[in-house]
Order: structure tokens, then sequence, then C-alpha cells
């Protein structure tokens, strides 16, 4: 099942996930990259790339695959919820 086929959506509208909503203009893409840079000086760590705003930009977090694993984000954040955001993990900092 694909993430937006997940019945714990509650009746979010998904189609932009899908690749049918409005495609972000390219203002957006470098609107983003900015903000993650400037996000990114804050807290010493690399937010988001170029790269990866392009990835998101040509939904590649979409897929059809069936699940590679078994436990579902939805399921995960429920058991997770009370610690969940409360301390930053850096990514440059676990290389």
């Amino acid at each position: 099942m694909d993430p937006v086929d997940d019945p714990g959506t509650g009746g979010r509208d998904d189609s932009r996930l899908r690749g049918e909503g409005p495609s972000t203009p390219d203002a957006g893409a470098a609107v983003a990259h900015a903000l993650g840079w400037l996000v990114g000086r804050c807290v010493g760590d690399c937010i988001i790339t170029r790269a990866e705003i392009q990835g998101l930009l040509s939904n590649l977090l979409y897929t059809n695959s069936p699940p590679a694993g078994d436990t579902k984000l939805t399921t995960w954040a429920k058991a997770n919820g009370a610690t969940l955001g409360r301390r930053y993990a850096s990514e440059l900092a676990r290389r």
C-alpha cells in the first residue's frame, strides 16, 4: 500500500504526492534552499540540499512499490510521540 492510500490520512487530499496537484515553481525551490541553508547555519547542519529539493519536486518520494518494512509511519509516530521532535539529531554528526 502506498502512503497516499493509507486509511490513516484523515481524509486529507494527497493529490500532490501523486503528482496530480500544481507544480511548485522554481522560485519556491530557491526559497526552500535558502531557508534550509539559513536554518542549517543556525544548527550547524545541512538541512536540505538542492538535489533533495529537486527529488521532492520530481515526486521521487512517491512510489508504487510495496512497503519495504512492516511498520506504518503512523503506528511508529503514535508509539514514539512522547519523544518525537524533542531533541535535534544532526545528520552530519552521525557520519
